[in-house]
């Protein structure tokens, strides 16, 4: 039974070995060896190679790292220039972890990504803030929105690199405030129109990002856009086609069975052949909802067009027709609970639903 065992304890140690902190090194896999030797450290586990292994890694992802990320810090890219950033910070994160079992061996390293860090994030502040005060001038140039949408991202990029305080978070509201587009969303439709108030009121609650969405409020002032959305009444239809198939039985009507004088039985029953037919009707109730929208534009922000939208539903019920003796017809079309179709009203309401749905998604993305 031992035996067994063998190839699996092998296979076991084989592996162990192939991924330990040293093979990793020596296979120059070097964030792989630091992280392996890193944690058997952490978990009290590494031998006294782990810590060499450690260091040496480290110093190699150092070498590489570091050099990529003051290429990407002295870019007059801002993107590219926070890169680097985050790599000052991977590369922090990585020195800190290290330092309690490598002592003064990266003090100077550690010392210089923090310094190169903080002079980015003053530079980046700066760089991101002068991009969004020019993006205001541009709004408060042109009218357009989308500069100040455009201001609005890079202050928030750039309070990214600051402490909160009182001045950033009333520039970020103050900006918001001003790239924000107001829609205001009406409603018309005649006989469906408590149904179609109900479910379009929820609409306000799809505001998002720089769209703000109202409906039929009218103390509202700075509308941009004005979205009528007029709905026809509901066609129902009716149609329904039906399948015929007849069905035959004989039937015992009188049982007579006698004995002859050898004692063999001798059935003088009566029979009689019976015939019936069961029609199968598939009747489907139709119901189609049409709405039409008419964009009114009230400042240079309103990019929105007319559209139409629409919605059918079906309601498939099958119901059977027994005609001629019911002793023929099989048992599984007798006594059946006749199917009903959706009501017209639940028709209505989802149908008012899936338009909704399409505006939503074609205005607003949603």
């Amino acid at each position: 039974m031992k035996l067994k065992y063998i190839p699996f304890l092998f296979l076991s140690i084989l592996l162990i070995q192939c991924s330990s902190p040293q093979k990793l090194l020596n296979k120059g896999k070097y964030d792989k060896a630091y992280e392996a030797a890193l944690k058997r450290l952490e978990k009290d586990k590494a031998d006294r190679k782990d810590k060499t292994v450690l260091i040496k890694a480290l110093n190699e992802i150092l070498k590489t790292d570091l050099a990529k990320a003051n290429v990407q810090a002295d870019s007059d890219d801002i993107f590219e220039a926070e890169k680097g950033y985050m790599a000052y910070v991977d590369i922090e994160e990585k020195i800190k972890a290290a330092m309690p079992y490598a002592v003064n061996e990266f003090d100077n390293s550690l010392e210089f990504v923090v310094d190169q860090k903080e002079q980015l994030r003053v530079n980046l502040k700066e760089g991101f803030l002068d991009i969004g005060f020019k993006d205001l001038e541009e709004y408060d140039r042109t009218e357009r929105k989308v500069h100040a949408q455009d201001a609005y991202e890079m202050f928030r990029r750039g309070a990214r690199y600051v402490e909160p305080d009182l001045e950033m978070r009333e520039l970020l509201e103050s900006t918001l405030e001003k790239a924000t587009i107001n829609y205001m969303v009406e409603a018309d439709a005649f006989f469906i129109e408590f149904a179609v108030d109900g479910i379009f009121r929820d609409i306000e609650r799809a505001s998002r990002g720089f769209d703000r969405i109202y409906f039929e409020r009218y103390n509202i002032e700075d509308i941009d856009c004005y979205i009528e959305i007029d709905f026809d009444d509901v066609d129902f239809g009716i149609d329904a086609n039906d399948r015929t198939r007849s069905y035959t039985e004989r039937i015992l009507v009188e049982r007579n069975v006698t004995i002859d004088s050898s004692g063999n039985e001798i059935d003088n029953s009566i029979y009689e052949d019976v015939s019936g037919t069961v029609t199968t009707i598939t009747e489907r109730k139709l119901a189609y909802l049409q709405a039409d929208t008419d964009i009114r534009s009230y400042s240079k922000n309103c990019e929105l067009r007319d559209q139409r939208f629409d919605a059918e539903l079906v309601s498939e019920i099958e119901f059977y027709q027994l005609s001629g003796d019911d002793r023929a017809i099989p048992n599984e079309f007798k006594n059946t609970r006749q199917e009903q179709h959706v009501r017209d009203d639940q028709m209505i309401e989802d149908l008012i639903i899936m338009i909704y749905e399409e505006f939503l998604d074609y205005y607003f993305d949603q």
